[in-house]
């Protein structure tokens, strides 16, 4: 991993989005309607996050009911929990959700390198660091500077790669974000 500075992003692009025959039978036993009939209602990424925001708002969904569940499914369900009493949109939440599913196990697994001078790729950069500093600090350790330095490089970096995306949401509310990630850090550590 190294520290530098970037500016310009495009939207994420989220891979490996798909859903299991598990996913599908807790979907649709949440919605009370047949597998056969749901399955097309679960084809398209917006209709399908939408689908499991309603069902996060509007039913008792416990976590231990989402173990089984795809990677995908368990991190929207989680998010849209422990941000269910903030004031967040959707869109904010779904955004954030999405971050944390193509991010995640990427840094888990080491298998990316964040570049905070890395022009082309800001978005996906300052989402990574709002990742590791939200559920891999311990990764700070890794760089020549301080860890206070470094975290700071990266939350300033957050900031400003947010706001010059207009999405303030992130960058106004970044503590607010950070405490809401950081309360999923357990339970999404035994899952991936």
């Amino acid at each position: 991993m190294t520290a530098t500075l970037k500016k310009e992003i495009k939207q994420p692009v989220y891979k490996d989005f798909s859903l299991s025959v598990s996913d599908m039978k807790f979907l649709a036993s949440k919605m009370r309607i047949p597998v056969s009939n749901a399955k097309s209602l679960f084809e398209e990424k917006d209709d399908l996050d939408l689908i499991i925001y309603n069902i996060s708002q509007n039913q008792k969904v416990f976590i231990k009911d989402l173990s089984d569940l795809s990677l995908y499914l368990y991190v929207k369900f989680l998010l849209f929990h422990y941000s269910k009493k903030h004031s967040f949109s959707f869109e904010e939440k779904n955004y954030i959700a999405d971050l944390v599913f193509n991010s995640y196990p990427k840094i888990a697994y080491e298998e990316i390198k964040v570049s905070v001078t890395d022009k082309k790729h800001k978005e996906e950069m300052a989402g990574h660091c709002l990742i590791i500093v939200s559920f891999f600090d311990s990764l700070l350790d890794k760089f020549e500077n301080s860890k206070q330095e470094i975290a700071k490089l990266f939350l300033d970096f957050i900031v400003d790669s947010f706001n010059e995306k207009n999405k303030n949401f992130i960058s106004e509310n970044l503590e607010e974000w950070i405490l809401i990630l950081k309360k999923m850090k357990t339970k999404l550590s035994k899952k991936v």
